[in-house]
């Protein structure tokens, strides 16, 4: 009977088939009574697996599939499971952080803090709840609540390693890379070897640009774990921001080789591949990056930069308005989207577009600043300066945009506030070589060419080598009549750039100066080989004072050419200026020709533009006597001598044109031939 009692309490099976052995022959009272006894407790045992113990078996079964789905990654499917267990009990703790970790999981985070709560709504000390819902906090963005459930968990247990590294990384978010690392710390005085907490040290450090520290603790991570992607990735970050491009590349090659599809890597490999002057094959990988998710921002961002960096300025709009459909609030695409539209030479277009960056972010002196190099492009000198104004506002000690403020000045001819600003410029950094040169090109421009020289070898104390120094120390060793010395400087600055026309130009003019025409012929000849369709004004000037070297050489008929060449591009110019110089000569050319009544209409012309030009009239009085209109002639002679009193000339002259005429071309020439520039 004892064997029997065994046999019930172990299954019902076996009770079958015992009573079956036992059906084909009498049974006793006793045994009969014991196994109903038997089917009796088999009855009651069975009825309390269903209501208590088997519901709470299947539960646990549930769960735990839920949590092994989890960790599998299959979060949508762990939701089903946690789900039919929270069917039949609500208040199943396990359940509910587990479905709040899977929602988490799929970026689901405000739902995910609904079942966090409900878990802390039954234990408000659960330390699991309290960490997972402060780093969905995290995860929205919401630091500071996600650092009070960090320190709720701390008060409870202040060596919780989870809570430590959750406040670390909402710190690190905050901006507080310093209290970051503090608990970085923390976790690594627990456990040296978290993996985790070694790379985020490394984060911080490398926000503190401590780049060189944050690799050591990278290192110290993948000395743990060499395949892991998240300090491989951040150590070519860290390389990247140290100009060791080459090396950067190799992490994120060594990430690409992990996952060929990480688009981070593939992005960062084409920026270390642009800062290498490689655009072209940069562009390969942002490609690859967008063939797997066309809607990166930052790809088609850096695909636009490099796009720009290699001239394909619509192709960079393209990419920089695709980036802008999908964030339009990213002010730093529409910067650039605005400085593409500068090069371009829409400048309308550029400013709209900067004052929509503006309008995201008031505070950027850098926009400001290139919107005031936009207006200053205009020629709206006034609001440009307004705009350098507002910058300076922003940022005081922006050497640059004092730089550009007092180069605006000069443009309005105020050349005693602009060598103010050249001064505030060079206050702020002494070597600033283009505030040094222009201070030194306005001082000429009033006359003083002593001061402007002593500018230009500060230049050449700083680079010997500067070929635009050399070129205006030139300039203004002619302007005190220095010619030779003039030439000498040229010399140099040829030497560094054998083809740059202002230096070419500057000596031909120098050149003619000294009555060596056929020599600076040569060299207007090089100009205009050079760039014979650019800068219209320039190439006049050049054409007109080819004209007057051929002049002095009694070329009259080829001087005559290049001036009719001159007043040509001046006619069709957008900018034309007054040609009276140009006309007088070729009048002067006729004359000696013999043409004096043809050379008499030139004089009209240019008188025309400036009735009182001594010069023409003089000229005109000289062309009547020719025809032997002496009376005539003599007006003209008288008017010629009222518009210059103190003059002695009373004889005809032969000279090659007037020296006002001469040095004003000069001018002319410097302001189109690059010497005087915007730094970008």
């Amino acid at each position: 009977m004892k064997s029997i009692d065994g046999i019930v309490i172990c299954s019902c099976g076996i009770i079958i088939f015992l009573i079956s052995l036992f059906g084909n022959m009498p049974m006793s009272e006793e045994l009969v009574q014991h196994v109903s006894a038997a089917n009796v407790t088999l009855s009651i045992s069975d009825k309390n697996i269903t209501a208590e113990n088997k519901t709470g078996i299947n539960n646990n079964w549930i769960r735990e599939k839920g949590n092994s789905l989890l960790n599998a990654g299959k979060y949508q499917e762990a939701i089903t499971y946690y789900d039919k267990a929270l069917a039949s009990n609500s208040r199943d703790l396990s359940a509910l952080n587990g479905k709040g970790l899977a929602l988490a999981s799929l970026g689901k985070d405000n739902e995910s803090i609904a079942y966090f709560e409900k878990v802390l709504s039954i234990d408000r000390n659960d330390t699991d709840a309290l960490n997972e819902k402060g780093l969905a906090l995290y995860y929205l963005n919401r630091e500071e609540e996600a650092i009070t459930y960090s320190d709720k968990v701390l008060a409870v247990n202040p060596n919780d390693h989870d809570a430590l590294y959750n406040k670390g990384l909402a710190l690190d978010s905050l901006g507080k890379y310093g209290e970051a690392i503090t608990y970085y710390d923390k976790v690594l005085a627990i456990d040296s070897t978290n993996i985790e907490a070694l790379n985020s040290k490394g984060t911080a450090l490398d926000s503190l640009g401590k780049y060189d520290e944050a690799i050591t603790y990278y290192d110290k991570a993948l000395a743990i774990n060499p395949g892991y992607h998240k300090s491989l990735y951040n150590k070519g970050v860290a390389l990247d921001s140290l100009g060791k491009y080459g090396e950067a590349i190799t992490y994120y090659d060594k990430v690409l080789a992990i996952n060929t599809n990480d688009t981070d890597a593939l992005t960062n490999k084409g920026v270390a591949l642009d800062n290498l002057g490689k655009s072209d094959e940069a562009i390969t990988y942002y490609d690859k990056a967008l063939a797997i998710n066309s809607s990166d921002d930052y790809a088609l961002y850096d695909k636009a930069l490099a796009l720009e960096e290699l001239g394909k300025y619509e192709e960079a709009i393209t990419n920089y308005d695709k980036a802008l459909a999908l964030n339009p609030r990213d002010a730093d695409v529409v910067f650039n989207k605005a400085h593409v539209l500068e090069e371009l030479g829409k400048y309308e277009e550029a400013i709209t577009n900067y004052d929509k960056a503006l309008a995201l972010n008031p505070r950027d002196a850098d926009v400001v600043f290139n919107k005031a190099n936009v207006l200053n492009y205009l020629g709206k000198y006034e609001e440009a300066i307004t705009n350098y104004d507002k910058a300076l506002a922003i940022n005081a000690s922006d050497a640059d945009v004092v730089y550009n403020k007092a180069n605006t000045l000069y443009y309005l001819g105020k050349y005693e506030e602009a060598i103010t600003n050249y001064d505030k410029a060079l206050a702020i950094n002494s070597t600033h070589i283009s505030a040094l040169n222009n201070k030194g090109l306005t001082l000429s421009d009033l006359g003083k060419y002593e001061e402007a020289i002593t500018n230009y070898d500060k230049v050449l104390a700083i680079n010997s080598t500067n070929d635009l120094a050399l070129n205006n120390k030139g300039t203004a060793l002619y302007d005190l009549g220095k010619s030779d010395e003039a030439i000498m400087y040229y010399n140099e600055a040829l030497a560094i750039d054998p083809g740059d026309v202002s230096h070419l130009y500057n000596k031909g003019l120098t050149l003619t100066d000294l009555g060596k025409y056929e020599e600076a012929i040569t060299y207007y000849d090089k100009v205009l080989a050079i760039n014979s369709t650019d800068f219209t004004l320039c190439i006049c000037v050049l054409y007109a004072n080819k004209g007057l070297s051929l002049d002095a050489l009694g070329k009259y008929e080829e001087a005559i050419t290049y001036y009719d060449k001159a007043l040509a591009i001046n006619s069709n110019s957008s900018s034309p200026y007054d040609p009276s110089f140009i006309l007088n000569n070729k009048g002067l050319a006729l004359d000696h020709l013999g043409k004096a009544q043809e050379a008499i209409t030139y004089y009209d012309k240019a008188l025309a533009l400036d009735a009182d030009d001594a010069e023409v009239l003089y000229n005109k009085g000289l062309a009547l006597d020719h025809l032997g209109k002496t009376d005539e002639a003599m007006i003209y002679y008288n008017k010629s001598l009222s518009m210059r009193p103190n003059s002695t000339q009373d004889i005809p002259s032969t000279s090659i044109g007037p020296e006002g005429s001469f040095s004003g071309y000069r001018q002319i020439a410097e302001e189109h031939l690059g010497k005087r520039y915007l730094p970008t």
